[in-house]
C-alpha cells in the first residue's frame, strides 16, 4: 500500500448522532415520500443535524436507489442482506445479491459522457482502458493485413504512387499495432489518441489514392474505372464507419463527432473530382442517383446507434457492480488470497477497505473456510492496535467479502524497503502496539501464524502518525475452538517462511502463542537491519535455517543497535519455544524497560512523516 490521505466526510457527526440517523433512516423509508418530512419533525425535533443528514439521505436514496426499501434493520442499522461484524462469530454467513458484488463508480454513471468522466474509479477508468486497448489492437491488426493485402496487389499492378501511400500507412499502422502490444503503459488520451490517428492514416490514404484512381481513370476516358473508384469511395467510407461504430467503446455524442466528419469524406472526394476534372464529371453525372451513394449517412446512423446500445449496456453493468451499501473506488492490491478495495460507505459518508477472493479461488471451499475464518477471528477483537472490521458478507456465488477501516500510510515492510531500517525507539514503539493487538489476540485463544512486517501496518488515527494496526487473520488457529470442524491439517505448511518459527514449519496446526512471538522477532530483526534474520535460494533453506542456524547478532548489519533492545529481538528467535517469551504481555513488559522505549514520541512520528511527503 503506498500512503492515503484519510478523506474528511463531509458532515461531522458524533458516533451517536450516525446511530440515531441511521436508526431513523430505517425508520423513514418504509414511509411514503411525502411524509418524510412530518416524520422527521416529530422524531426528531431536537437535532437539525441529524434531521437534515436523515433527509439527504431519504432523497438519495430516492434518486439514485441505493438500497432496496425495508421495514426493519437489525441490530447495527444495516440492511438485513448485509451482514455486519456484530454477527462475525455467528455461523450464518449472511447472503446478498451475486449483483452487488462490485459497486458503481464516483460520479453520475447515467450520463452519456460517464466512460471519459475523470471523477469515475480507477477500477472502472482501467478496466475501460484496457478494453479499448484490445480493441485497438484487433482494429489495427485488421487494417495492416488489409494494407498489406493493398501493398501485394501493386506487385502485380505496379504504380508508384498507390505503392508509397499504401507503404507509409503499413508502416505507421504496424508501428500502432506493436505500441499497442507492447508492455508501455497508455494512459486513456494516448489510447484515443492512437485511435484518432488509425482512422486517420487508413482514411487519409483512402482519399489520396481514390482521387488519385479516379482522375487517372477519368484521364483516360476508362468509365469503368472510373465508377469501380467511384463506388469503392463511398462503400469503403462505410465499411470504415461501421468497423469503427461496432469494435470502439464510445457514448453516441461522441461516437457522432468522430464518424459525421468521417461520413462526409467521400462527398467531399466526390465534389472535388468534379471540380478537378471536367471528363470525370460527365462520366459521374449518372452515378449520383445510385444507392451508394446513401451507403456513408446509412452506415453512420447504424454506427451511432450500434454506439448507444453497446455503452448502454457498459452502463448498465457498471451499474450492476454494486456491493450492498458501499462503493468501490480504486484497487489497492492483491495479494495470494484476495483483493482489496479502497470504499466508501453510502449512508455515512465513510472511507473503508473491502477484501474479497479473487475469482478463480471461488470455487476453493478451503480458501473460502479461511478467508471466512480471517473475518470471524477478527471481528472479534476490539483492541485499536488490530484493524477494525465493520461488516461481511458471502454472495450466492460464494464470494465472500469484508468491509474493514482504511489505513492510510504503509506496512512496517514497506516502510524498510523505501526508508532503510529504523532507529531502535521507532522500532519499540511499533513492537509495543503489535505485542498489544497480540494480547488480545491471544487470550482470546487466535493465534496469528503470520506475523511479518507486510501485517503490521504504520496507519495514521484520528491525526496520530506510526499507529500500528495487525492486520491478516488468515492463518490464525483458535487453540479454545469447541467446534467439529478442523479447517487445518495436521502436518500443512502455511505462513511466510522469513519470519516463520521453527515448530510451525513442522507442525503447523500445532503452533501457539510462542510461535507468534518468533515471528514478532524475525519481523523485529528486520526492522532494525532491513533484513530477515536468514536467507536462502528457496523456502526450504529458510526454514531448515530457522530451525538449525545461528542468528547472526545484529550488531553484523552496521546499524547502532542498543544492547538491551538485541537482547529482546535475540530470546524471541530462541529455537526452543521454551527460550522464548511466554505471551506478548512478558515481551511488551521487556520492551518498556529498554532505555529506548517511550523516545519516539507522536511529535517526531508527525515531523518524520511531514519530511517523507515533501
Amino acid at each position: 500500500m503506498t500512503p492515503e490521505k484519510h478523506r474528511t466526510p463531509e458532515k461531522h457527526l458524533t458516533p451517536q448522532q450516525y446511530s440515531r440517523v441511521k436508526h431513523l433512516f430505517s425508520q423513514a423509508i418504509g414511509l411514503p415520500q411525502d411524509d418524510w418530512r412530518e416524520f422527521l419533525n416529530k422524531t426528531c425535533p431536537d437535532d437539525a443535524e441529524v434531521r437534515h443528514e436523515v433527509d439527504d439521505l431519504l432523497r438519495h436514496h430516492h434518486a439514485d436507489t441505493i438500497l432496496a426499501a425495508v421495514s426493519t434493520f437489525g441490530e447495527t442499522h444495516l440492511p438485513e442482506n448485509a451482514g455486519s461484524a456484530r454477527d462475525a462469530t455467528s455461523d450464518n454467513t449472511p447472503d446478498v445479491s451475486a449483483s452487488t458484488l462490485f459497486v458503481e463508480p464516483a460520479g453520475d454513471a447515467r450520463s452519456d459522457v460517464a466512460l471519459f468522466n475523470p471523477l469515475l474509479s480507477d477500477a472502472v477508468v482501467d478496466e475501460f482502458r484496457q478494453d479499448l486497448r484490445q480493441r485497438l489492437t484487433g482494429v489495427t491488426a485488421v487494417l495492416s493485413v488489409g494494407v498489406l493485402f493493398g501493398l501485394t496487389h501493386h506487385f502485380f499492378h505496379p504504380h508508384a504512387f498507390g505503392l508509397i501511400v499504401r507503404a507509409v500507412t503499413f508502416v505507421l499502422m504496424a508501428t500502432c499495432f506493436i505500441v499497442l502490444r507492447s508492455r508501455l503503459t497508455l494512459s486513456l488520451a494516448g489510447l484515443r489518441g492512437i485511435e484518432i490517428a488509425a482512422i486517420t492514416m487508413i482514411g487519409g490514404a483512402s482519399v489520396v489514392i481514390d482521387m488519385r484512381a479516379i482522375l487517372d481513370a477519368a484521364r483516360l476516358n476508362d468509365v469503368a474505372r472510373v465508377v469501380n473508384a467511384h463506388n469503392w469511395n463511398f462503400f469503403g467510407w462505410s465499411l470504415i464507419i461501421l468497423v469503427y461504430g461496432m469494435f470502439m467503446p464510445n457514448t453516441w455524442r461522441r461516437a457522432a463527432a468522430v464518424l459525421t466528419p468521417a461520413a462526409c469524406v467521400p462527398y467531399a472526394v466526390l465534389f472535388a473530382v468534379c471540380l478537378w476534372s471536367e471528363q470525370a464529371t460527365l462520366i459521374l453525372r449518372e452515378q449520383l442517383a445510385g444507392l451508394q451513394m446513401a451507403a456513408p449517412a446509412i452506415a453512420l446512423f447504424a454506427s451511432v446507434y450500434a454506439a448507444q446500445m453497446i455503452h448502454g449496456v457498459r452502463q448498465e453493468a457498471i451499474r450492476a457492480r454494486r456491493f450492498a451499501q458501499y462503493r468501490l473506488t480504486r484497487l489497492i492490491g492483491a495479494g495470494g488470497m484476495g483483493e482489496v478495495y479502497e470504499a466508501e460507505h453510502l449512508l455515512l459518508k465513510r472511507p473503508c477497505a473491502i477484501k474479497l477472493i479473487r475469482p478463480g479461488l471461488h470455487a476453493d471451499p478451503k480458501a473460502l473456510s479461511r478467508f471466512e475464518r480471517e473475518v470471524k477471528a477478527t471481528a472479534k477483537l476490539s483492541h485499536w492496535n488490530t484493524i477494525e472490521i465493520y461488516d461481511y458478507g458471502r454472495t450466492s456465488e460464494a464470494v465472500f467479502y469484508y468491509v474493514m477501516e482504511l489505513l492510510p500510510g504503509m506496512s512496517l515492510e514497506e516502510l524498510v524497503h523505501r526508508f532503510g531500517a529504523m532507529p531502535a525507539e521507532r522500532a519499540v514503539h511499533f513492537l509495543l502496539q503489535a505485542c498489544a493487538a497480540l494480547t488480545e489476540a491471544h487470550d482470546a485463544g487466535l493465534i496469528h501464524r503470520d506475523i511479518k512486517p507486510a501485517n503490521i501496518f504504520a496507519a495514521e488515527r484520528g491525526g496520530v502518525q506510526d499507529v500500528a494496526k495487525l492486520l491478516d487473520f488468515g492463518l490464525v488457529l483458535e487453540s479454545k475452538n469447541d467446534g467439529p470442524v478442523q479447517l487445518t491439517a495436521q502436518h500443512t505448511f502455511g505462513g511466510s517462511p522469513l519470519y516463520m518459527s521453527p515448530e510451525q514449519a513442522t507442525a503447523f496446526s500445532a503452533a501457539d502463542a510462542r510461535s507468534d512471538i518468533y515471528s514478532l522477532g524475525a519481523a523485529a530483526y528486520f526492522l532494525l537491519t532491513a533484513r530477515a534474520p536468514f536467507a536462502g535460494d528457496n523456502i526450504m533453506q529458510v526454514v531448515i535455517a530457522h530451525a538449525k542456524d545461528a542468528v547472526a547478532p545484529l550488531a553484523d548489519s552496521g546499524a547502532n543497535i542498543p544492547a538491551d533492545v538485541e537482547q529482546i529481538v535475540l530470546r524471541c528467535l530462541e529455537k526452543d519455544p521454551a527460550g522464548r517469551f511466554q505471551s506478548a504481555r512478558e515481551m511488551a513488559d521487556a520492551l518498556s524497560r529498554t532505555a529506548c522505549a517511550g523516545s519516539w514520541t507522536p511529535e517526531k512520528a508527525r515531523q518524520w512523516w511531514a519530511a517523507t511527503e515533501t
